[in-house]
This record gives structure tokens, sequence and C-alpha cells, in this order.
């Protein structure tokens, strides 16, 4: 038992300083701006789509926001599968 625990601990400690050197990493040199990050192109789409339906569909915000996030994941797993 102390030893499948050990063996769990060792894995994770792993995990976590590869995710800790990741994130300071980011934190010291960040992505390039020259480099199109998918998060920016879906949020450029977002604003975009947001407009679209803002104008096509007046009053019934609720009815545009709810589109606007169908649309959205829906592309996004599209290109992403």
């Amino acid at each position: 038992m102390a030893e499948a625990f050990h063996d769990i601990y060792t894995i994770l400690s792993k995990s976590y300083s590869l995710l800790m050197l990741a994130f300071a990493l980011d934190l010291c040199i960040g992505d390039p701006e020259w480099f199109p990050h998918p998060v920016r192109i879906i949020g450029r789409g977002i604003t975009k789509l947001e407009n679209i339906l803002r104008a096509a569909i007046k009053n019934m915000e609720r009815s545009a926001g709810i589109l606007l996030v169908i649309i959205t994941a829906g592309i996004t797993y599209f290109f992403s599968s």
C-alpha cells in the first residue's frame, strides 16, 4: 500500500513540477504576437458573431447568446476534431 502511494506521489509531483515550470515559462516568455493563437482567433470570431447576432436578433439577447455559444462551440469542435 505504501509503495502504491509513493508511486502516485511521484507521478503527481512530476506533473505538478512540469505544470509550475510551464506556468513560469509562460509568465516569462508569453505567447509570441506573430503566432496566431487559437484563443485569439476564437475571441475575434466571437466578437464578430456577437455583432452580427445583435443586429439580426433584436430584443432577444438571451436567444442570441445561446445561439452564439452553440455556434462557437460547434465551430471549435469541428476544427479541433
